[in-house]
């Protein structure tokens, strides 16, 4: 079953917060990686910058703040799984949002949420953008 929360996009970024009150994506907001990526997540959609004039708008179906995922399906000009779904996990480590792209080729919504974090995952740091 998905969880489908609504709520006001963040317009942006901002340290991991100490509890879940606010409604809305928890992650949402305009962040950078450590390697530069840029990235501009709302409620509606998890957009980053896939290349250097390259940005991927993959369209949130569903996200559970509690449990920390996202389920987007993928930018139709997403190669090689485009329109597919994907599933962000997030969680808070010392005051920051960190994610992890666990899946981005499910066959449906559904297949994507039962995808769940390889153990071996590389959690990306996510940095406020000014």
């Amino acid at each position: 079953m998905l969880l489908a929360c609504v709520g006001t996009p963040d317009s942006g970024g901002s340290a991991a917060p100490d509890d879940s009150t606010a409604e809305g994506l928890d992650v949402a907001g305009d962040w950078l990686d450590v390697d530069s990526g840029l990235y501009v997540i709302k409620n509606e959609t998890w957009r980053y910058q896939a290349f250097e004039d390259t940005w991927s708008d993959d369209e949130i179906m569903s996200y559970d703040n509690a449990l920390g995922y996202v389920i987007a399906q993928n930018d139709p000009d997403h190669e090689p799984n485009a329109a597919l779904f994907s599933r962000y996990d997030f969680k808070a480590v010392d005051g920051f949002w960190n994610y992890c792209h666990s899946t981005d080729e499910a066959q449906s919504a559904e297949v994507a949420e039962a995808a769940s974090a390889p153990a071996d995952c590389a959690w990306i740091e996510l940095i406020p953008s000014i």
